[in-house]
């Protein structure tokens, strides 16, 4: 419960974490901002619960937040697009799409381009 209010709060008060913290861009600069980073947490919160709500996110949110349109050539602490698109990519062959299957074949798509 916890971890959905947690969520849904950075969902709704999007925005890079050093804009707040500005001591941090000396150290740990976003330069990918937050997108990735809201596609990540959701593809790593619906493997661990199961909870079709984050899998539902990572359908609609998918194109707008970047997921089905990067193919990306590194996976690092900024940049996590490779990874969303893998776990999504597992999610797309292990059959558990559910009504999201051709915005998962996008994201299938890239991972295979990584």
């Amino acid at each position: 419960y916890y971890l959905f209010q947690l969520f849904e709060f950075a969902d709704k008060y999007r925005g890079k974490y050093d804009s707040s913290i500005t001591v941090a861009q000396k150290y740990y600069r976003s330069v990918s901002g937050y997108a990735d980073e809201l596609l990540w947490a959701a593809a790593w919160l619906y493997k661990a619960s199961g909870n079709r709500y984050y899998l539902n996110y990572l359908g609609r949110n998918g194109d707008a937040l970047g997921g089905t349109g990067w193919s990306m050539t590194e996976f690092g602490w900024d940049v996590k697009y490779a990874g969303v698109q893998t776990l999504v990519a597992k999610f797309l062959m292990g059959g558990k799409a559910r009504g999201n299957a051709a915005v998962f074949g996008k994201y299938q798509q890239k991972a295979e381009n990584f």
